[in-house]
């Protein structure tokens, strides 16, 4: 009896911890990375005019999930070794995109990792909606 106890208990406590929560964009893409990418990307297109790039959840959300919302989006990913900060990382990565594929809200997530050669590495898995349907070249 004493075994079923326990093994009902560590099964309750599985089954409460085990659980995934859904991700929050001010604790999952904190603003050390958000404010950057945003600032980056509309230095990048400061020649289209007065069209501003934004930050949005939901599509952050799919970014980082990888599940699609009701409307398939296009992405892009970016990758570029990390240097001293954030934001000249980010910088750097956001360089390397062709500005063809920039719209009007943007949502990324990002992955770090290490390289054979011990360098480390960020890379930006974006997702982003289009104005009226359309990419903003």
């Amino acid at each position: 009896m004493m075994q079923l106890s326990t093994a009902m208990i560590c099964c309750a406590l599985l089954f409460i911890g085990g659980h995934t929560h859904e991700i929050q964009c001010t604790e999952n893409i904190p603003d050390a990375i958000k404010v950057p990418l945003v600032e980056a990307i509309n230095e990048k297109r400061r020649d289209l005019g007065n069209v501003v790039y934004e930050s949005d959840c939901n599509l952050a959300t799919e970014a980082f999930t990888g599940e699609l919302g009701s409307v398939t989006r296009d992405g892009y990913t970016a990758r570029s070794t990390f240097d001293s900060t954030w934001p000249e990382t980010i910088k750097k990565a956001v360089e390397e995109m062709s500005t063809s594929a920039f719209a009007t809200e943007v949502g990324c997530s990002t992955r770090l990792d290490t390289g054979d050669d011990g360098a480390h590495h960020v890379t930006l898995d974006c997702k982003y909606n289009t104005a009226g349907g359309k990419i903003i070249r």
